[in-house]
């Protein structure tokens, strides 16, 4: 058996918001359920593989497929000492989950509902959506989450782990060529009050920033229900480059090492339809590309068709070979950016259709 601390089970393409930059490539219609019945004796067997501390069921948006149930208790049941969360942008919880919310009321704090929302305007009505899906009253403190793990948040910005490289970084990105380099928070506190206004008001650049993007909020209903609630609005570059004219996509054609160094998915291991992969985006590239007009050379069609996640059939070395890999960049970095930036994400409901490949 090989211990893996966290692993998401990609259950569904499709989602309910258009996130730009999307990582699994769910902001546009993007379709396909993976069903719990149609993988189940994959997975039997990949419990006898793998020993998990941790998984999450996700998408897309997971509360879209009819089986989501299915796949909550029958990963639970395969790895009946792991942690789990059901993670969820929170727009189609409602009244009609209290089967979900029974799972989490009966697991002791065991599992808990992972909510990710995308749009710094629809804070007020995510928590009206999840109180109206607890039982009150409830308690709430914000924590923060770190290897999977949520922890206490000390109200001391010091103590969010990586909070002060990620400023730097940030500002980096944003530096004008006059403006004085920083390598702390106390160089921060003794910029002009000018730049860390411009940094605010024009970059969403500040500690302050930082830490309501790596911050979450921590709800505990009359039940021991447990809601996690995190802010993620600032999505970096992602691989899909879509087409002026809104007729395709585009891949990037970067330096795989390059590419891999500056990811923040690099280690987001996923189960999708069976297979293990290395990251939530190279899993989805070929099914991405049968559905949608994705402009192809030889070269690229040859990287993708030699992708290779890890595969039940695999033996233990073959295996833990894979694993011990998956600290190393793969071809298929080439589809995604050398460079990253942050966008703002003000994710909708309004989808993006464009016109998809005809199936055969």
């Amino acid at each position: 058996m090989i211990d893996i601390p966290f692993i998401s089970f990609h259950i569904t393409n499709q989602c309910n918001l258009n996130c730009s930059n999307c990582y699994t490539l769910s902001n546009y219609n993007f379709t396909g359920h993976s069903l719990w019945e149609d993988h189940q004796e994959y997975y039997a067997v990949w419990s006898k593989k793998i020993n998990l501390g941790k998984f999450a069921i996700y998408g897309g948006e997971p509360l879209l497929n009819p089986s989501v149930l299915d796949w909550f208790k029958g990963v639970a049941k395969l790895w009946p000492n792991a942690n789990g969360e059901m993670t969820t942008n929170g727009y189609a919880l409602n009244e009609k989950n209290k089967e979900l919310y029974d799972i989490f009321k009966n697991s002791n704090g065991k599992y808990y509902l992972h909510v990710s929302h995308h749009n710094p305007d629809t804070i007020d009505f995510l928590f009206k959506k999840i109180n109206n899906w607890i039982v009150g009253p409830t308690t709430i403190e914000r924590v923060y989450i770190d290897a999977a793990e949520v922890i206490p948040f000390s109200n001391d910005y010091a103590d969010i782990p990586h909070l002060e490289e990620n400023l730097i970084s940030s500002y980096d990105k944003v530096r004008g060529d006059s403006w004085t380099e920083i390598n702390s928070l106390n160089d921060w506190k003794n910029l002009p009050d000018w730049i860390k206004q411009e940094c605010i008001q024009l970059h969403h650049v500040s500690p302050q920033h930082i830490a309501e993007e790596t911050l979450s909020w921590k709800i505990v209903d009359s039940n021991e229900v447990i809601v996690i609630v995190s802010t993620n609005t600032q999505f970096e570059t992602g691989a899909l480059i879509l087409k002026e004219d809104q007729s395709g996509f585009k891949w990037h054609q970067s330096n795989p090492v390059k590419a891999h160094d500056v990811c923040g998915n690099r280690n987001c291991i996923e189960f999708y339809n069976g297979s293990l992969h290395k990251c939530n985006t190279a899993g989805h590239f070929e099914e991405f590309q049968k559905q949608f007009n994705v402009d192809l050379d030889e070269v690229d069609q040859a990287i993708l068709k030699d992708y290779q996640p890890a595969t039940i059939d695999m033996s233990e070395y073959e295996l833990k070979t894979w694993i011990t890999n998956l600290k190393n960049p793969i071809a298929q970095c080439r589809f995604c950016p050398e460079v990253k930036n942050h966008q703002l994400v003000k994710a909708t409901t309004k989808k993006i259709f464009l016109k998809k490949r005809e199936q055969h």
